[in-house]
């Protein structure tokens, strides 16, 4: 089990990231018997998922919408084309 310290170490991000994602519901953490959030490895895994995703520009509506569909494939699929499209727009733009 992580606290929220660890787990942000262990993914090279913020405390207050973390916090922000469990508040999001990205993240789902179980708390302990002090009331401190706990996280284990499938947190971790998903909050490097997050984090993949945001580095290509995903919002965290669309991620939430991957992490939480069954169909991840089709989504994913339909959302990197969505990025590719605004992403040649961004640069005919400039």
């Amino acid at each position: 089990m992580f606290n929220s310290g660890q787990l942000a170490k262990q993914c090279h991000t913020s405390i207050r990231t973390v916090q922000y994602y469990d508040q999001k519901g990205l993240l789902r953490a179980k708390r302990s018997q002090s009331n401190r959030r706990e996280y284990d490895e499938q947190d971790l895994l998903r909050l490097q998922q997050i984090i993949t995703y945001r580095q290509l520009g995903f919002t965290l509506k669309d991620i939430q919408e991957l992490i939480d569909n069954r169909q991840a494939s089709k989504t994913l699929s339909a959302l990197i084309d969505k990025q590719t499209a605004m992403l040649h727009q961004q640069i005919h733009q400039l």
